[in-house]
C-alpha cells in the first residue's frame, strides 16, 4: 500500500494532500499540505505505526475523512483516494459522501485472498502478519466495493496488483 501511495503522490505535485490511516480506528498522519517532502517522509514512517490490531472499517474511515473537507462555507470540493485490501469487517447500512467529494478506491489483492507480507525498511520480507499466532488472510469483497459507490456521486474502484496500476 505504501508503494502505491508514493506512486500516486508523484502525480499530486501542486495539490494539497493529507494522509489518514485506518484499521479499527483512524489516525490523521498529515494535515492537508502541498509539502510533498513532508508527505514522503511521513509515508516512510508508516510501516512501524500501530493504529490497532482489529479489522477494517472502510465506511467509517471515509465518513471521518469527509470531515476534513468541511470549510466555513460548507463542504469543499476534493478527492479521496482509498488504498485498501478491499475487505470490510464492519458495515454501515447507509453510507454516502457529499456530492463535492470524489472517491477512488484502489483495492489491492484478490477475491481468493492471501497472506499479508511484512517487509523491513529495505524491502526484505520479514514474514506474514499474524493474529493470535496464525497468518492473517485478507481477500477483496467486490460486492462491498460496488455497494460503497451507490451513494457517492463520483466513484470509481479498481482491483489491482502492484503490477497493474491505474494511473489516471
Amino acid at each position: 500500500g505504501l508503494l502505491l501511495a508514493k506512486h500516486y503522490l508523484r502525480k499530486a505535485v501542486g495539490h494539497e494532500v493529507s494522509i489518514v490511516v485506518f484499521s479499527d480506528q483512524q489516525k490523521r498522519i498529515v494535515p492537508f499540505t502541498e509539502d510533498m517532502n513532508l508527505i514522503e517522509a511521513r509515508l516512510s514512517t508508516l510501516e512501524d505505526l500501530s493504529i490497532g490490531k482489529g479489522g477494517s472499517n472502510i465506511s467509517q474511515a471515509l465518513l471521518e475523512a469527509e470531515k476534513y473537507f468541511v470549510t466555513p462555507k460548507g463542504i469543499g470540493f476534493g478527492n479521496i483516494l482509498l488504498i485498501t485490501d478491499g475487505e470490510e469487517n464492519e458495515n454501515i447500512s447507509k453510507f454516502e459522501l457529499a456530492p463535492e467529494i470524489s472517491l477512488a478506491v484502489l483495492a489491492v489483492g484478490t477475491s481468493k485472498g492471501g497472506t499479508i507480507p511484512l517487509r523491513d525498511s529495505r524491502g526484505k520480507l520479514r514474514g506474514n502478519k499474524k493474529y493470535r499466532g496464525k497468518d492473517v488472510i485478507t481477500k477483496i469483497n467486490e460486492g462491498y466495493l460496488k455497494s460503497l459507490g451507490q451513494n457517492v456521486s463520483n466513484y470509481k474502484y479498481w482491483i489491482t496488483s502492484s503490477y497493474s496500476l491505474p494511473t489516471e
